[in-house]
C-alpha cells in the first residue's frame, strides 16, 4: 500500500467488527478459488512474503535503521494473514487463544527457571 496513503488512513480507522472482516477475507479466499489448487492456497502464499516481510523490518529495527510505520503496517499484514490461515484451516479463536496460553504459561515456567 502506498506509504503516505497509509499514514493518512491510519489516524482515522476504526477497527473492523470481526464478522465483517471474516467476510471481506473469505470473499478474497472464494475470489481465487478456480479449482485448480487447495482452496486458500494464493492466500498461503501471500501470508508467507507477509511473514518474510515483517522480519524484515524487524532486521531494520534492531539494526536501527527501522521504520515504525513500515513494522506497524507489516504487523497489520502479519495479523491479517494470520486470521486468513484460520479461516482457511479452520482454526477457530477458541483454540488459537488455548494454544496461545500453553505457549505463554511455557515462557512463564521458563522464565521462572532462569532466576
Amino acid at each position: 500500500m502506498n506509504r503516505e496513503n497509509f499514514e493518512k488512513l491510519l489516524r482515522f480507522a476504526e477497527r473492523l467488527p470481526e464478522k465483517e472482516a471474516n467476510d471481506i477475507l473469505m470473499a478474497s479466499i472464494m475470489s481465487t478459488d478456480d479449482g485448480s489448487n487447495p482452496r486458500g492456497h494464493l492466500q498461503m502464499i501471500i501470508v508467507m512474503e507477509e511473514l518474510a516481510e515483517l522480519a524484515q523490518e524487524i532486521s531494520k529495527t534492531i539494526r536501527g535503521k527501522g521504520d515504525h510505520l513500515g513494522l506497524i503496517e507489516e504487523c497489520a499484514d502479519v495479523l491479517i494473514g494470520i486470521r486468513y490461515i484460520q479461516l482457511i484451516e479452520n482454526i477457530s479463536n477458541k483454540t488459537l487463544g488455548r494454544a496461545v496460553a500453553v505457549k505463554l504459561q511455557r515462557l512463564k515456567e521458563a522464565m521462572g527457571k532462569r532466576r
